[in-house]
């Protein structure tokens, strides 16, 4: 009896033995193959999303290009306008492009957003503290000089710094 019990046991070991070898070959293999299948999605969305990201970087570098002081007081050309209809205009023009590129902040670390969205808030600000030194019926032309007057008082445009961040950033990309 005892012997048929040890010759049981000894023909259930072998398959079980067998089993359970299989199951941890089988088990490993299909987690390197999960792993390489992980690794293939990860540089396709790569693929997918590096020019999207780029783009956002490019967007968001000419978006502060555009609300920089210099060229957003270019692109005004309304010779009569008063000091407060320049100062409406142009925060309206910055609000708009801001609005404008708002979904390029997925793209972007947040961060670097916060840094792009402070420098579009200095701007409004400086136009507003720019205009309250002013008579709002004035020629446009005294807003103008009392932005670019305070800002050469500053040592960097706030959208200066933001754009060097975008670059900063952009460029972690490549390497």
């Amino acid at each position: 009896m005892e012997k048929s019990i040890i010759d049981i046991i000894f023909y259930l070991a072998a398959p079980a033995f067998v089993l359970a070898a299989v199951y941890f070959l089988i088990r490993q293999f299909l987690n390197r193959e999960y792993s390489l299948r992980l690794i293939e999605v990860k540089r396709m969305m790569v693929k997918e999303t590096l020019p999207l990201r780029l783009q956002a970087y490019e967007r968001m570098i000419l978006f502060l290009e555009r609300i920089s002081p210099n060229l957003l007081l270019m692109r005004f050309s309304d010779t009569s306008a008063t000091v407060r209809e320049l100062q409406l205009h142009l925060i309206e023009t910055i609000t708009s492009e801001y609005e404008h590129n708002l979904t390029q902040q997925i793209y972007i670390s947040p961060q670097t957003w916060n840094i792009i969205k402070n420098a579009k808030e200095e701007m409004v600000r400086l136009i507003n503290t720019s205009a309250d030194k002013i008579n709002p019926m004035s020629s446009h032309i005294e807003l103008g000089k009392a932005i670019f007057e305070t800002m050469m008082r500053n040592e960097e445009f706030p959208t200066q710094r933001a754009i060097d961040l975008v670059k900063t950033e952009a460029g972690l990309l490549f390497g």
